[in-house]
């Protein structure tokens, strides 16, 4: 298997998680966005430093989140409408009321997710849900490591917010 096609297929799981979060799942720019963020990869990978301080997972994550707001940016959305994912329980068996809570919960959680601003939400994801530290986040998102802390503070309040109310 040639180089290119290796980072593919090793990252193309990080790279739809990415822009799927923070365009919420939106089906109209979830494809378009991570077949534009391949493009930019692939277009770039000569030039990527190997020796430098961002691992290549981490540098395609940066340019996911990028070409994702971009994507958002484009079509002028603040918000996008996440697309309920419905998870399957790991246990063999489960209460269908334990689903069923499971369901609400984590339409509540898109929900609160949609509503966030496309930067905080960008922020969020990634260091919730691809671990990224701030000088990471900071380097994907184009803004300083204390901006990242104030509009994680800022997402995390506005979920527990929205979390609590609807209880």
């Amino acid at each position: 298997m040639d180089e290119r096609r290796k980072v593919i297929v090793e990252h193309q799981q990080a790279v739809y998680s990415v822009v799927g979060r923070v365009l919420c799942g939106a089906p109209d720019l979830v494809d378009d966005a991570a077949q534009e963020t391949f493009v930019k990869v692939l277009r770039n990978l000569d030039s990527f430093d190997k020796s430098g301080p961002a691992s290549l997972r981490t540098w395609i994550v940066t340019i996911a989140t990028r070409t994702a707001i971009d994507a958002l940016r484009r079509v002028g959305r603040d918000r996008v409408r996440l697309a309920t994912v419905s998870a399957q329980p790991e246990a063999a068996v489960d209460t269908l009321e334990n689903a069923v809570d499971r369901q609400r919960l984590g339409e509540r959680v898109s929900e609160a997710m949609a509503a966030l601003p496309a930067d905080q939400r960008a922020v969020l994801v990634l260091r919730a849900y691809h671990d990224l530290d701030y000088a990471e986040i900071a380097e994907a998102v184009g803004i300083s490591r204390q901006a990242v802390k104030s509009k994680l503070n800022r997402a995390r309040a506005a979920l527990r917010s929205v979390m609590s109310h609807d209880g």
